[in-house]
């Protein structure tokens, strides 16, 4: 079994780095078989530009980035990530 975390993300360039490292080790602290979504609402301070910078860093997890290019609001982010 796989845990697949999603994390909106919406103006949140100040925090987003540390979530994410945060999120990792404690998933990883527990042997839990994981993969992490972070869903950027259009942002505009830039969190766009952090999570690119994030993907470089830590390739070695499975961190995937989706980015909306226009804020929709009203939970757009958890919508477009359900299948």
């Amino acid at each position: 079994m796989k845990l697949s975390v999603l994390i909106p993300a919406h103006n949140e360039v100040g925090c987003l780095e540390a979530t994410i490292s945060d999120m990792i080790a404690t998933l990883s602290r527990g042997q839990v078989c994981h993969e992490i979504h972070i869903v950027d609402d259009n942002s505009s301070d830039g969190t766009l530009e952090l999570c690119r910078q994030s993907r470089r860093i830590k390739r070695t997890y499975v961190v995937q980035f989706i980015f909306l290019f226009s804020n929709e609001k009203g939970g757009t982010a958890v919508k477009y990530t359900r299948t």
